[in-house]
C-alpha cells in the first residue's frame, strides 16, 4: 500500500487576491517541505469573499495549481493538462 501525505490549510483571508495568492504560495512551499502530496485550501479563500453567482475565480485557482505543477510533481497534473 502506498502512503500519501495530505495537508489542509486554515487561513485568514483578506479581500486582496494578490495577498491571498502570496499566502497560498507560502503554504504550498511549507506543505511540500513536509512531504505533502495533496494540499487543500478553504473554499473561495483565494478571492477573500463570496461572489453572488457561479464558481468564484476558478481560473485563478487553476493558475495556482499550474504554478505548483511547474515546480515538480503534482497529484492533479493530468487534470491540468487536459
Amino acid at each position: 500500500m502506498t502512503e500519501v501525505t495530505l495537508a489542509a490549510v486554515s487561513m485568514n483571508v483578506v479581500i486582496d487576491r494578490a495577498a491571498n495568492l502570496e499566502k497560498y504560495l507560502q503554504f504550498i512551499e511549507e506543505a511540500a517541505s513536509h512531504g505533502a502530496r495533496l494540499l487543500v485550501f478553504p473554499e473561495v479563500s483565494l478571492q477573500g469573499c463570496l461572489k453572488k453567482r457561479g464558481a468564484p475565480g476558478a481560473q485563478g485557482v487553476v493558475d495556482v495549481f499550474r504554478k505548483v505543477h511547474d515546480w515538480g510533481e503534482c497529484p492533479i497534473a493530468g487534470l491540468m493538462r487536459s
